[in-house]
């Protein structure tokens, strides 16, 4: 009886195991070792120490864009700051979701709506994929976090993190991002 019990415990345990996903997956994880490859410098204003991309050349999730990647820098100048092109190798790698509920419709309106979201606006839930960067040469470079953002409005079901293709037509000719072999 013990030996059938331990063989069912390995063949549930071995059911929950994830696998290898293929890299058009939304659960497919950037390998460490990749390389996100600058092809033209950046120009960071005074004060600042991200530039996004979405749609357009540089948007933010403020105005309008669901799909983002943040370039960021670890260090705020009050002088402009500029990253010339270069090869930074991807040291670690986080995913993590958020949902941020709408404020509640104003007092007097009549609040209808079944689950997520229900009673306000539509809520967002955030999906993040954080490249943690080093270079030799440019220490002062900390991350590429790219996001997907889905309103329940839209089906809850949908929300996913970005593929690596997502990401790479978000970075369109200013980056490419090189994943490392298995």
């Amino acid at each position: 009886m013990r030996h059938l019990i331990a063989i069912l415990l390995t063949a549930l345990l071995a059911a929950c195991q994830t696998g290898p996903y293929p890299v058009d997956s939304p659960f497919y994880e950037i390998p460490v070792g990749s390389r996100l490859i600058l092809k033209r410098p950046l120009e960071f204003p005074p004060d600042t120490v991200s530039i996004t991309f979405g749609q357009g050349p540089s948007a933010s999730y403020w105005s309008g864009a669901d799909d983002t990647c943040t370039f960021q820098l670890y260090r705020k100048s009050d002088q402009a700051q500029r990253v010339e092109p270069d090869s930074f190798e991807i040291v670690k790698v986080s995913r993590s979701s958020n949902r941020f509920a709408s404020a509640p419709a104003p007092t007097g309106w009549v609040r209808v709506g079944i689950g997520a979201g229900a009673g306000g606006g539509p809520s967002r839930y955030f999906y993040e994929t954080n490249l943690f960067l080093r270079s030799e040469k440019q220490p002062n470079v900390y991350l590429m976090a790219c996001e997907h953002v889905w309103w329940t409005s839209d089906s809850v079901f949908r929300a996913r993190h970005m593929t690596v293709a997502e990401i790479r037509a978000i970075l369109g000719d200013t980056f490419s991002l090189e994943l490392a072999g298995p």
